[in-house]
């Protein structure tokens, strides 16, 4: 009976979809993605996070209406989290924590394993995909 049970949870561990339908304390697939909604500047945006490994996504140039992704696999048991400095020539730059697989984070931010954020003029937006709109959650910090 145990060797089954290691071999449905081993099953499950590898599996793109959770058992719930977005956080699940099993690796599962998430994104990120930042969108360049500012009226006039190139976003720069430098990401870095993951859990045991970290992982620096590099300085990212993110046209006008454009955007800059990516992906990757949370950890058993383990806190994955990336952080996000963005900088805009006429708004000044912003510090967030972009992602963090922690079921509040997922239910109260992002509304799922997809989180969208929008770099606007007057701030910080994240699209909640269960509320079907943007939510201002940061300002700039002017230069």
């Amino acid at each position: 009976m145990l060797k089954l049970l290691v071999a449905i949870i081993l099953t499950l561990g590898v599996a793109d979809q959770p058992l719930v339908a977005s956080w699940s304390i099993l690796p599962a697939r998430y994104w990120v993605k930042i969108e360049n909604g500012l009226s006039k500047d190139i976003l720069d945006a430098h990401c870095i996070g993951g859990g045991k490994k970290i992982t620096d996504l590099g300085l990212q140039h993110i046209p006008l209406n454009s955007n800059f992704n990516w992906t990757f696999k949370s950890e058993l048991w383990k806190k994955v989290a990336y952080n996000c400095n963005l900088t805009s020539p006429s708004n000044g730059h912003l510090y967030y924590e972009a992602y963090e697989n922690d079921q509040s984070f997922e239910d109260r931010y992002c509304g799922g394993r997809h989180c969208t954020w929008k770099a606007a003029d007057d701030g910080l937006y994240l699209y909640h995909d269960k509320k079907k709109r943007y939510i201002r959650l940061g300002t700039w910090d002017k230069p």
